[in-house]
């Protein structure tokens, strides 16, 4: 958490090898990531890594399933219509497969794209503002589903400006211009406010 400008994306993108650090290394689910090329990076996206873009990164002229096989596609994998249809339903979005991107609504896309994410089981999710375009039973529908991920041994880390959000998680990690300035442990929503106000 942080306020706009604070670095929240740009540690998920380090994160994620996305962005390459200029000091430092980086290491996700075992592997060094920043002393990798381009196209090995690419390959650790597409395995241990998975991403929920704050910009969604959705092709709108493609059905909500088409958008899932293009993911699979990247992966190296063809996933089964019992695949699809769990990862949509999980979700609530089951019944909007045959669906053209475009004609969502931005919640709905917002839900499309974490289906497409958790779909292949990453190790460890960057979600940069998953629940930005989202209703508040919507958010805590995905907040549970981000939950029920880390039981089956993933991580998830959540870039957000929501303390309710926030409060979901087990650890807070505030950062202000770039630079990590404190932290909580399962906190609750209000703790994390007069945190955030204090930054």
């Amino acid at each position: 958490m942080g306020r706009s400008g604070s670095g929240k994306s740009s540690l998920l993108k380090l994160g994620g090898g996305l962005l390459q650090p200029t000091a430092g290394s980086v290491s996700v689910a075992g592997t060094r990531i920043d002393d990798l090329g381009e196209k090995a990076r690419a390959l650790v996206r597409r395995g241990p890594v998975g991403f929920i873009f704050q910009g969604l990164n959705l092709i709108g002229n493609l059905s909500v399933t088409d958008n899932l096989d293009v993911a699979g596609h990247i992966r190296g994998r063809r996933y089964t219509t019992a695949e699809k249809t769990a990862a949509l339903e999980a979700v609530g979005m089951a019944a909007m497969g045959s669906r053209l991107v475009e004609d969502l609504s931005g919640g709905e896309a917002q839900r499309v794209a974490i289906a497409r994410s958790l779909m292949s089981k990453p190790t460890i999710v960057f979600a940069d503002e998953p629940t930005g375009a989202l209703d508040s039973t919507n958010a805590a529908n995905v907040t549970s589903l981000f939950k029920d991920v880390v039981t089956t041994g993933s991580a998830v880390v959540v870039a957000t400006h929501d303390p309710v959000v926030a409060a979901t998680t087990s650890r807070v990690v505030f950062l202000s211009d770039g630079r990590i300035v404190g932290e909580l442990s399962s906190p609750s929503a209000e703790e994390i406010a007069r945190r955030v106000i204090a930054l």
